[in-house]
């Protein structure tokens, strides 16, 4: 089925989005079932008919697009985001709704900030709107903008997205991964132990590959798997003694009344695991969405090419803020701006003020691009992002244009957009 969605803004209802489709292809059954009792995972909507078609609005609210929620996870976090992404589709057939009327893009997936919880695009009608290329995308999408700080766990997520990707056996991998205990916390695999993954598994979601647009069918249910974990020594810290502290000592070079310690030269690695530099956070460099370059030559480039682009933010005044924020960004995409947070200790926003900057939340606002120019989004921040001295309802898109003056909360970082 071909659909169009709609964006618009209603300062009395917030952020809606528009979707029609024929009368004749208007699904009841799920309709009827989703009135009666709404699923947490959809968006709520209203619906009404206009001549031949139906027209369903649906209201954002509190949710923001999950693309603005990017940045680096730990493995457990990660699982888990993966699996609150897909559980919806093997779930929704308790509300007789089809899997594939859900809109499968990266864009139209948002996350409810109340209820802690992914949220979709539901279109109750008869043909699909979606299809297995469609999930393989978003899912590649999202892997683009949600990274995880285990290199081997973000490898085999890559390779199961290239191959012939299948829901249900992605989650199944996740969860081999990382084994989680029954109070959510990680357990620690002993070396050459087994994992025994359980001989059944939650009732699938009965779709055909033929008529249902090429979504893998769930297998039955799955055999017993035995996976063999290698073994892995970890080192047994010695306790220090008295001896071990003098060895220790001499081996450092501390002779002498008082002791002269030995310069201990420290390697600065620049990766996406690594907290950078308070100095190195506030260089343009770091400005755009992608990991940091290993070395300053290709530091040095990548301010070109942000400078290059002509777009992005001007500070106005003399305030110990960055003096300039590029923006690099293609059509469809999201660059955030936030603070640098101790507690997290990994980037997550596209850019990111000093760790003591006041009134700038961890992930204060968004900008995005369209055929019609940029727009900046206020993520609920608690000191809220202003256009021109006026107040951004949260997660409403506003339009941009030159010459607009932006303030990241009301401490000071006031800056000129441009596009020059």
């Amino acid at each position: 089925m071909i659909y169009e969605i709609q964006s618009k803004v209603d300062f009395s209802t917030g952020a809606e989005l528009t979707v029609r489709i024929g009368a004749t292809e208007l699904d009841s059954k799920a309709l009827y079932t989703i009135e009666s009792q709404r699923p947490q995972f959809i968006l709520p909507f209203r619906y009404k008919g206009i001549n031949d078609q139906i027209e369903f609005v649906y209201q954002i609210g509190t949710c923001c697009k999950l693309q603005y929620l990017g940045g680096s996870r730990s493995p457990q976090e990660y699982s888990e985001l993966w699996q609150s992404i897909f559980n919806p589709l093997f779930e929704c057939a308790d509300w007789f709704m089809n899997p594939l009327s859900f809109v499968l893009r990266a864009e139209h997936i948002y996350y409810d900030k109340n209820r802690k919880n992914i949220c979709y695009v539901y279109i109750p009608s008869k043909r699909n709107c979606s299809g297995h290329e469609d999930i393989k995308s978003m899912a590649a999408e999202l892997s683009r903008q949600i990274t995880v700080t285990d290199a081997n766990l973000e490898n085999k997520v890559l390779r199961a997205i290239m191959k012939d990707f299948d829901p249900k056996v992605f989650i199944q991998m996740l969860k081999s991964h990382q084994t989680v205990s029954e109070n959510g916390t990680s357990s620690y695999i002993q070396p050459n132990s087994k994992i025994v993954l359980p001989k059944t598994t939650p009732q699938p979601v009965e779709v055909s590959t033929a008529k249902q647009g090429g979504m893998v069918q769930a297998a039955d249910n799955l055999q017993e798997i035995v996976i063999n974990v290698p073994t892995t020594e970890k080192p047994i810290k010695e306790k220090p003694t008295k001896k071990n502290k003098e060895k220790l000592r001499k081996a450092q070079g501390r002779n002498g009344l008082f002791g002269s310690k030995k310069p201990v030269s420290k390697e600065i690695i620049l990766g996406a695991a690594a907290t950078p530099l308070p100095e190195q956070r506030n260089m343009p460099q770091l400005l755009s969405a992608v990991s940091p370059p290993a070395n300053y030559d290709d530091i040095t480039q990548l301010i070109n090419d942000g400078a290059a682009s002509g777009v992005g933010f001007r500070l106005l005044g003399h305030d110990p803020w960055p003096k300039q924020i590029y923006v690099t960004l293609s059509a469809g995409e999201a660059f955030t701006i936030g603070r640098f947070d101790v507690s997290i200790g990994r980037r997550q926003s596209s850019f990111e003020f000093d760790k003591n900057t006041k009134a700038v939340s961890r992930r204060h606002a968004a900008v995005e691009r369209d055929d019609y120019g940029y727009l900046i989004v206020d993520l609920s921040s608690s000191a809220g992002t202003f256009v021109d001295g006026q107040r951004l309802p949260p997660n409403m898109p506003h339009r941009i244009k030159n010459g607009d003056r932006v303030s990241f909360g009301n401490a000071g970082a006031d800056y000129m957009w441009e596009e020059v």
